[in-house]
């Protein structure tokens, strides 16, 4: 009979939590900014985006330091990044992550721009940051 009880109430209890609608929330505070599609962080020298757009580059040399180039993945933002991995001449191993946004033409100006611009994101760490900002 117990167990009659404690499976009715169980049922009971578990049926009339799913009768209810859940509460309807807001937020105050955006969690993505309005121009977070935009890339920010340290343009990277012109002169090393062909080999970042380059899906085959593993590796680039920047004022005397190697850098290991990861293959492009895609961010949930839609950019093309990269992993760039470095040991810097103070024996710091760096990590940053370089991203691009192609340029896709506008109504006005159609045509696709072959050069994109690249970008180290801000990174979570301080210091030095890799050789291949202008």
């Amino acid at each position: 009979m117990l167990k009659k009880i404690t499976f009715c109430l169980a049922l009971g209890l578990t049926l009339s939590a799913c009768a209810y609608k859940p509460r309807e929330v807001s937020a105050d505070i955006p969690l993505v900014s309005p121009n977070s599609s935009m890339l920010n962080g340290q343009l990277i020298a012109k002169k090393y985006w062909p080999q970042l757009d380059d899906a085959t580059t593993q590796s680039l040399t920047a004022e005397n330091v190697t850098i290991s180039v990861s293959a492009p993945y895609f961010s949930a933002l839609g950019n093309t990044c990269r992993t760039l991995e470095a040991q810097l001449s103070n024996g710091d191993d760096r990590v940053q992550i370089a991203c691009s946004r192609p340029y896709k033409g506008t109504d006005a100006d159609p045509v696709f721009n072959p050069v994109t611009p690249w970008y180290l994101t801000p990174s979570l760490n301080k210091g030095e940051t890799l050789p291949v900002v202008q």
